[in-house]
């Protein structure tokens, strides 16, 4: 099954599964985009968006080191320890 080119943004490397950490970081960066809209729009000024943009980076960066950490706790697992002979 072909999945839309869309929903391939949000799938992990692999394309096999999708990632949360680029899920999340799409909600968030459609709510940023959102909240500066409004603020432009009523308030007729523009928001200050390097806090925004840290806060999309740290969403983003957490969720993919715990990914890395994941993965590697998963190989760590079935490498075989191989003795030599005596």
């Amino acid at each position: 099954m072909t999945r839309p080119p869309i929903w391939t943004a949000f799938t992990d490397s692999s394309g096999e599964s999708y990632s949360f950490s680029r899920i999340s970081a799409g909600l968030a960066l459609v709510f940023i985009i959102a909240w500066a809209c409004f603020v432009v729009w009523f308030k007729h000024e523009m928001p200050d968006l390097v806090g925004a943009g840290v806060f999309w980076g740290i969403i983003y960066g957490v969720n993919r080191a715990g990914e890395s950490y994941d993965k590697k706790v998963a190989t760590d697992a079935t490498v075989a320890t191989i003795t030599p002979p005596k």
